[in-house]
């Protein structure tokens, strides 16, 4: 194994979704990727499109964008995205541009899934994480929802009064 096949493992060994993977498991998950570099401003998902793989952003950043086009946040080197399209089959939610040149780590659908119907300890590992990042992403929408509500409220009471 090289340098940079190390750093890359050791990387995927710390990205939430493959959290808890021995290192012959990281290594062969590697062994499955592919590196996709992104320009300044290239687009890297487009709203609606099909869930086929997911990203590990090695280098750079990405900017999420709602559906009309506004910055919602930044994924930072470390940061994967499209896990949740690739593991419920979901159209993208999100179009996802690369803010700066930006170098990922891409897992294909079809050859991630080949791979976890092999490797049983691996499937366990990454579908626990994937249910825990869901499950956590619910809990934020659901808070901002409620927050949301209670502004709304606020406003109507104002108005009101």
């Amino acid at each position: 194994m090289n340098r940079q096949q190390h750093m890359l493992m050791k990387i995927l060994q710390k990205i939430r979704v493959f959290d808890g993977l021995e290192i012959h498991e990281a290594q062969t998950l590697l062994s499955f990727a592919q590196m996709r570099q992104f320009e300044k401003t290239e687009v890297v998902y487009t709203f609606g499109d099909p869930s086929n793989d997911m990203l590990v952003l090695i280098k750079g950043r990405l900017k999420v964008m709602s559906k009309d086009g506004k910055p919602l946040v930044d994924i930072p080197p470390g940061a994967s995205t499209g896990e949740m399209g690739l593991f419920t089959g979901m159209p993208r939610s999100a179009t996802i541009i690369s803010a700066e040149q930006s170098v990922c780590v891409m897992f294909e659908q079809t050859r991630l899934r080949n791979l976890m119907e092999a490797e049983v300890h691996l499937k366990s590992v990454i579908l626990q994480n994937v249910v825990d990042l869901l499950a956590e992403r619910l809990v934020e929408t659901d808070q901002k929802l409620v927050a949301q509500m209670q502004r709304v409220a606020e406003l109507e009471e104002k108005q009101s009064a």
